[in-house]
């Protein structure tokens, strides 16, 4: 009896995952899924900052967008349980340096971004209008690709598919 239980068990798992971890990954699709990961957005767009050349997905902006404001969320926190914080209400001294860490892979994605949309990274000066520039940028970076090349490059969603 014991060895029909055991038999029974291998061919059940022989049937829901006889095929490997990798295969089963790639066969129930969950291999793009990995790949497009928020964290590895994220992280792409850190180690491609300097990269004020060619364009950036909606994908990769907006992914690295979330997960700044989590991380960021959770800096702010941290300085708040350790009593860190910049005029009694303010973000503490994790917060300040995370977002000078930041600050330049922000302004290259920004800029890859607007380079999507058919548009000078020079854009990033319409924040200057009160509230009405916030909305425009914030139209921009919802915006869809330009279709097929432009002046900063080929389009990234046809060289990631």
């Amino acid at each position: 009896r014991l060895a029909l239980q055991r038999k029974v068990t291998q061919h059940v798992a022989s049937l829901s995952f006889g095929i490997g971890r990798n295969s089963l990954r790639k066969t129930c699709g969950l291999e793009d899924q990995l790949k497009g990961h928020r964290m590895n957005w994220y992280l792409a767009v850190l180690k491609n900052y300097v990269g004020f050349s060619g364009r950036a997905r909606r994908m990769e902006y907006w992914m690295f967008m979330i997960v700044n404001f989590f991380v960021y969320a959770g800096l702010l926190a941290i300085d708040r349980m350790m009593g860190h914080t910049m005029f009694d209400y303010g973000p503490g001294a994790l917060c300040g340096l995370y977002s000078v860490v930041v600050a330049l892979p922000w302004l290259a994605v920004v800029f890859r971004r607007l380079h999507d949309t058919d548009r000078s990274g020079l854009w990033i000066f319409i924040h200057m209008l009160p509230f009405i520039g916030s909305i425009i940028f914030f139209i921009f970076m919802l915006m869809d690709s330009t279709p097929g090349t432009n002046r900063f490059g080929p389009n990234p969603k046809s060289s990631a598919a």
